[in-house]
C-alpha cells in the first residue's frame, strides 16, 4: 500500500515539475522572442501647420565673367596666377618666352613684299631716284602740296565716317544683346518680374475656376439661403416700421409673419454648413478680379515697353543707315580722287602701302618686345587656359576673371506648386550655413523650366559672399505657413520603388499580450520643413506612426515599442 502511494506521489510531483518547466519555457520563449524583435519609436499623426519651404541644390556660376584675350602668337614661359587668385588691373597673368611672334614674322614678310612691289613699279614706270624721293610729298598723309592737302582731307573724312559707322554698329550690338533681346526672350529682370506676375495671376484665375466649379456644383444652397435671409430681413424691417407708424391689426399680423419668416431664414442661414465654402467662393472671386486687373496691367506694360524698345531699335537702324551712306560717300570720293591720277598715282599708292606696312612692322616689333600678358581688369581669376610650353593663338581666350563687384548666380528646378511659395526678391538660406558664414542669396527670377515647361519652374538666385565658381550649394527659400490634416516627422517618411510611405502600428490582442505589427500607408508629401512633413494618405485618425527603429523593418513585420 505504501509502495503504491509513493509511486502516485512521485508521478504527481513529476507532472507538476513538467508543467512548471513548460510554463517557464513558454514565458521566457515569448520574452526572448520579444527582445529579438526590432525596437521602434512612434508618434501620433496629427493636424497642424507647416511653413512651406523650397529647397534645391545647384552649382555656383559667375554672373558676368570677363574674357581675357591675347592677339599675338607667343609661347608661354610660365603662369603667374591660378583660379581663385585675386588680381588687380595690370597684374601679370603669364610670362612669355622671348622671340619673334607669328604676327611679327607676317608683318616683316608683308613689309618686304610692299617694298619690292613699290620699287618694281617705280622702275617700270621710268621714275628716277629724284622722282621717287618726291613721292612722299604726294602722300595723302603729307601737308606739302595741294594734292597732299586734298588727299589727306578725303582720307580723314573716310576714317571719320568709318569710325562713326563702327560706333553706331557697336551701340546696336550692345542694345540688342543687353536690352532688346533680353526683353524679348524674358531674361531681363524687369520682364521676368512682369511675366512672373502674369503667371501668378493666371494661377489665381485657375484657382477661381476650380472654386467656382466646386461652389456651383455643390454649394449654391448657401447663396439661396442668404438671398432668402436678405429678403426676409428687408420685409421684416418694412413691416416693423409700418406697424410702429400705424398699430393696426393688419399691420400687426404682417409684422408678426415677417418677423417669424426672418427668424426662420436666419436660423436656416446660421445652421448651414456651406458658409465657409461660400466665403471661400467670394474671396476667390475678389482674388480673381485683382488677378485679372494685374494680368491686364502687366500685359499692357510689356506691350508698351516692347513698342518703346522697337522705336529705339528703329532709331538705331536709321542712324546706321545714315552712317553707311556717309561712309560709302567718303570712300567713293577718295577712290575717285586717287583714280584721277595716272602714271605716278599707282606708284604713290604702292609707296603709301609700303609706308603702312613699315608702320605695321614697327608696331608688331614693339609688341614682340613685351614678355607679359597682364590683366586688363580687377577681380578674381576663374580659369586659365594655358600652361607653360603652350602657344597662344591670336584672339584666343587665355583667362577668365570674375569682375570685382560682380556676383555669382545659382539655379535649380522646382515644381509649379513649389513656385507658389516663393517670389522674386525673397532671401534664401544656405544649408549648413555655419560652413558659409558670409554667403547671401536672393531670388532674381522664376521662369518656366525649359526641361519641364508644363509643370516645372527654374529658380535663379543672386549670390554674394565667400564662394567660388563651380561650388555646389543647397539653398532653402519660402516663409508661407499653411494648415494640414496629417503631419508626421520627416524621419517617418520612407521610400522604395513604389513611392513614399509610412509605417503605422496596428495592435493585435493575443493570450500572451498585445502584438504590434508594422502596416504600410502610401503617402504623398505636399509640404515640408526641417522637421515635419504634411502628407496625404489613407489614415484612420490619430494613427501611431513609426519614426525610428533599432533595425530595418518591413510591412507586416512584428515590432516592439520602445519604452518611454
Amino acid at each position: 500500500m505504501n509502495e503504491t502511494s509513493k509511486r502516485k506521489d512521485w508521478v504527481k510531483n513529476a507532472a507538476i515539475i513538467f508543467l512548471s518547466v513548460l510554463l517557464v519555457l513558454t514565458f521566457f520563449s515569448n520574452t526572448i522572442m520579444n527582445y529579438s524583435l526590432p525596437e521602434v519609436a512612434a508618434q501620433y499623426c496629427m493636424s497642424g501647420s507647416i511653413t512651406n519651404k523650397v529647397r534645391g541644390t545647384g552649382v555656383v556660376e559667375s554672373a558676368d565673367p570677363y574674357s581675357v584675350t591675347y592677339k599675338e602668337t607667343r609661347k608661354i614661359a610660365s603662369v603667374k596666377v591660378k583660379p581663385g587668385d585675386e588680381v588687380k588691373k595690370g597684374d601679370v597673368l603669364y610670362l612669355l618666352e622671348e622671340g619673334e611672334s607669328g604676327e611679327l614674322k607676317e608683318a616683316e614678310s608683308a613689309l618686304k613684299t610692299a617694298k619690292s612691289e613699290y620699287e618694281k613699279a617705280a622702275i617700270e614706270g621710268g621714275f628716277s631716284s629724284s622722282d621717287t624721293a618726291n613721292f612722299e610729298k604726294r602722300d595723302p598723309n603729307s601737308d606739302s602740296t595741294e594734292y597732299q592737302d586734298k588727299g589727306a582731307r578725303l582720307k580723314k573724312a573716310k576714317e571719320s565716317t568709318d569710325e562713326a559707322l563702327e560706333k553706331v554698329q557697336k551701340e546696336i550690338e550692345d542694345f540688342e544683346y543687353y536690352t532688346y533681346n533680353k526683353w524679348n526672350d524674358g531674361s531681363s529682370e524687369e520682364r521676368a518680374n512682369l511675366d512672373r506676375a502674369i503667371e501668378e495671376a493666371k494661377d489665381a484665375q485657375e484657382y477661381w475656376e476650380r472654386i467656382k466649379g466646386q461652389y456651383e456644383s455643390g454649394y449654391s444652397e448657401y447663396k439661396e439661403l442668404l438671398d432668402t435671409y436678405n429678403k426676409a430681413q428687408v420685409a421684416y424691417e418694412n413691416a416693423k416700421k409700418a406697424y410702429e407708424n400705424k398699430e393696426t391689426e393688419a399691420n400687426k399680423e404682417k409684422y408678426s409673419e415677417a418677423k417669424q419668416a426672418y427668424k426662420e431664414a436666419k436660423e436656416a442661414l446660421n445652421n448651414s454648413t456651406e458658409k465657409d465654402s461660400y466665403d471661400q467662393y467670394l474671396s476667390a472671386s475678389l482674388e480673381f478680379q485683382n488677378a485679372e486687373n494685374t494680368e491686364k496691367q502687366c500685359e499692357k506694360a510689356i506691350e508698351d515697353r516692347k513698342r518703346e524698345l522697337e522705336k529705339q531699335y528703329v532709331a538705331f537702324k536709321d542712324r546706321e543707315y545714315e552712317a553707311k551712306k556717309a561712309s560709302e560717300k567718303a570712300t567713293k570720293e577718295l577712290e575717285e580722287f586717287q583714280s584721277d591720277y595716272s602714271g605716278s598715282s599707282s606708284v604713290v599708292d604702292l609707296y603709301v602701302a609700303y609706308q603702312d606696312a613699315k608702320k605695321a612692322y614697327d608696331e608688331a616689333k614693339e609688341k614682340a618686345s613685351n614678355v607679359q600678358i597682364t590683366s586688363p581688369v580687377s577681380g578674381v581669376v576663374l580659369s586659365t587656359s594655358k600652361v607653360a610650353g603652350e602657344t597662344t593663338e591670336s584672339g584666343e581666350e587665355v583667362a577668365s576673371i570674375q569682375l570685382a563687384g560682380k556676383g555669382f548666380t545659382l539655379s535649380f528646378a522646382v515644381t509649379k506648386d513649389q513656385a507658389r511659395y516663393i517670389s522674386v526678391g525673397d532671401e534664401a538660406e544656405v544649408t549648413n550655413s555655419y560652413w558659409y558664414t558670409d554667403v547671401h542669396a536672393k531670388i532674381t527670377s522664376i521662369k518656366t523650366d525649359p526641361q519641364d515647361p508644363q509643370a516645372g519652374k527654374k529658380v535663379t538666385f543672386q549670390l554674394e559672399g565667400d564662394i567660388t565658381n563651380g561650388q555646389s550649394l543647397t539653398l532653402t527659400a519660402g516663409k508661407r505657413t499653411a494648415n494640414y490634416d496629417f503631419i508626421v516627422p520627416n524621419s517617418a517618411i520612407r521610400e522604395d520603388n513604389n513611392g513614399k510611405f509610412v509605417l503605422r502600428i496596428k495592435s493585435k490582442s493575443t493570450p500572451l499580450g498585445n502584438r504590434y505589427i508594422a502596416e504600410r500607408v502610401d503617402v504623398t508629401v505636399i509640404a515640408e520643413d526641417d522637421t515635419h512633413s504634411a502628407v496625404n494618405g489613407v489614415f484612420e485618425g490619430y494613427d501611431y506612426i513609426i519614426t525610428t527603429s533599432s533595425k530595418p523593418i518591413e510591412e507586416g513585420q512584428q515590432v516592439r515599442l520602445k519604452e518611454s
